[in-house]
């Protein structure tokens, strides 16, 4: 019964979203996660779903496009686990490999779409990743070393910068319940787009997805048409390895968290927080610069807490994005909320 919804599902994908293609993101034990250093030498080359091939894969240029064997070309990697998703883009071809920028200075990156305009990770040749219009950078200072957010800890990224001679390899994991994916679905699809803006330095760019597929004007950059769905590939969540090996799911005692919830959410009065977890921890509310704004002590296993908007000298708190962390002794798990006035 669980196949058969999951076929339904990804019938629907598919008829909704009919332009891209599917990348089949294959599953690993966790003891087999690749790590977050820059490296692709933990990469099995089973898991390389694919290269940018066709002009349809071209979503905007502000110039000339030199072709994928002379001016931009890339090859992305994508695994998963019941808890993370994995994507390593290993940049195989650049005419110019654009370092230590970043946005609005024509920095090379990828960005990664997880279902539009406002749910992205810019991921930079630079020691910077950037969240959604309304979120902080943060910094790498090991620049080369694996990152992550201070607010989102479970995001994890490497970017190894390169040189002229050895160009740019970006690695990034991203907890699968912060993409909308429950756990333990025996098959799962989820719209996003794997995706580069490509700078030259001098007025050239090359807005380049992996499995996206866009035939319209490229030189028209009004709908911003790398953040529409209907573009989009399809990455089809498998349960076995490529060898067709199945991996099992992971035991309640591995996984010791999981996905908050909240509702309503967005919500303008406040919000039940409703968590899950093994043995005791806290809960805390982040706005977006980092502040504590609400904090829960002394929760354990499964419950509640209703949020009503204030932090905690009783004030109400402005209208934006705050981050619900819950965190016991050995993981942590975020949630975004949205509070409209």
């Amino acid at each position: 019964m669980v196949k058969l919804i999951a076929l339904l599902l990804f019938l629907a994908a598919t008829v909704a979203f009919p332009y891209g293609d599917t990348l089949r993101c294959y599953k690993i034990d966790t003891a087999d996660a690749p790590v977050m250093d820059g490296s692709m030498s933990d990469w099995n080359v089973k898991y390389k779903v694919g290269s940018p091939r066709s002009d349809s894969n071209i979503f905007y240029l502000c110039n000339a496009f030199g072709g994928y064997t002379t001016d931009y070309n890339a090859d992305l990697y994508l695994c998963h686990t019941d808890s993370f998703l994995y994507v390593a883009w290993q940049t195989t071809v650049d005419d110019y490999n654009r370092i230590g920028k970043a946005w609005k200075d024509g920095g090379d990156n990828i960005k990664i779409l997880f279902g539009g305009k406002s749910n992205y990770f810019y991921l930079y040749n630079n020691d910077t990743m950037y969240v959604s219009p309304d979120d902080p950078y943060e910094n790498n200072p090991a620049f080369g070393g694996a990152f992550s957010l201070s607010w989102m800890p479970n995001v994890l990224a490497c970017v190894a910068k390169g040189s002229d001679a050895t160009l740019p390899v970006y690695e990034f994991r991203m907890s699968k319940f912060d993409v909308g994916l429950p756990k333990g679905i025996s098959a799962m699809v989820a719209s996003i787009n794997y995706f580069t803006e490509d700078y030259d330095g001098t007025g050239n760019c090359d807005f380049i997805s992996i499995g996206g597929c866009y035939t319209d004007d490229k030189y028209n950059s009004d709908n911003n048409q790398w953040e529409v769905m209907a573009n989009f590939p399809l990455t089809l969540f498998e349960q076995n390895d490529p060898d067709g090996n199945p991996i099992g799911v992971e035991s309640r005692t591995n996984v010791s968290l999981q996905p908050l919830t909240a509702s309503p959410n967005p919500s303008n009065m406040g919000t039940t927080i409703s968590y899950s977890m093994t043995g005791a921890g806290s809960l805390s509310i982040y706005d977006i610069a980092g502040h504590l704004v609400k904090n829960y002590t002394n929760l354990k296993n499964s419950g509640s807490v209703n949020w009503n908007a204030k932090n905690g000298s009783n004030a109400p708190v402005a209208a934006g994005v705050y981050v619900a962390k819950l965190q016991t002794s050995s993981q942590v798990m975020s949630l975004r909320l949205l509070i409209t006035k």
